[in-house]
């Protein structure tokens, strides 16, 4: 290793030494993500069934989005008959009585071979338990205790998943679970959430839709900016921060700043909706 050797350069009758900088080597290992979206969510998620082969999409999402909003029932008529079904309600903190809930839901419509959640953070982590539940065979609430992470989420996992069950998530929120292959659920008899690790957890596919965003209570979207805020600023005060992870925490906190604060003077401004979808993206590129 030429590593902190002291070098010696001879041009011409001059003879200059350098000492090698050292660096500190490392990793990356790529998330499960084939594809991020911005656009409709009714075209993106007609186009993915394209892309992917798929024939029965099951759709998870918030009661507010379903019932108050004509989106969701836009994405079915788009869709057609390749929507086999649609559950919302999923509570806050995701309760592993909800999530088996859905998992229920979809077995008896025949199953399914893509999920699609649009939602915040609860529907988006919730839809990735799901997907567990459906190739693990749970179907009770004290099976999923196999499943949680029993030390770290850095360790290896101590079960086999193939994610055969894929998912499309499409977030309403800036807290940034659909980059993860992290699932929190709650186990309301501790109570505790717990979390869930798995590779092939992430969602293959993510869509940025700002129009349908405008739905979201601002102190959500500008509370979980803030969140995605505190991603890229723990990236960059970070011991372990790398030049990889400081340009995409700069430039998620100039995207997230400017987002943010065109957001709370004009809900209506969908470019400043996106830039902020994009700051959280690049947040969470940091930690992933």
């Amino acid at each position: 290793s030429m590593l902190g050797r002291t070098l010696a350069s001879t041009s011409g009758s001059q003879r200059k030494f350098f000492r090698c900088v050292s660096y500190v080597p490392g990793s990356y290992m790529a998330p499960g993500l084939s594809r991020v979206h911005w656009k409709p969510v009714a075209e993106a998620v007609t186009e993915e069934c394209e892309t992917q082969g798929t024939n029965r999409v099951f759709l998870v999402t918030s009661h507010a989005l379903r019932e108050k909003t004509g989106i969701i029932d836009g994405v079915r008529a788009k869709l057609g008959n390749k929507c086999v079904g649609v559950w919302s309600g999923l509570r806050p903190h995701t309760p592993r009585e909800d999530v088996l809930a859905v998992a229920d839901a979809v077995r008896a419509v025949g199953g399914a071979d893509l999920l699609v959640s649009i939602g915040g953070g609860s529907v988006t982590d919730g839809t990735k338990a799901v997907g567990l539940c459906l190739e693990q065979g749970i179907t009770d609430v004290k099976m999923f205790d196999d499943f949680t992470v029993k030390k770290s989420f850095f360790d290896p996992p101590h079960y086999e998943h193939t994610g055969k069950v894929r998912q499309v998530a499409v977030p309403t929120t800036l807290s940034g679970g659909e980059f993860t292959p992290i699932s929190g659920v709650t186990d309301l008899s501790i109570p505790h959430k717990q979390g869930y690790m798995h590779p092939l957890l992430q969602p293959q596919v993510v869509v940025f839709d700002p129009a349908i965003t405008v739905h979201t209570p601002e102190w959500l979207w500008l509370s979980t900016g803030v969140r995605s805020l505190d991603h890229c600023t723990e990236a960059l005060c970070s011991i372990n921060s790398t030049y990889f992870s400081d340009g995409y925490a700069k430039a998620g906190i100039e995207l997230l700043v400017d987002g943010l604060k065109r957001v709370k003077a004009n809900p209506d401004d969908l470019d400043a909706r996106l830039k902020c979808q994009t700051g959280c993206w690049m947040g969470c590129a940091t930690v992933s």
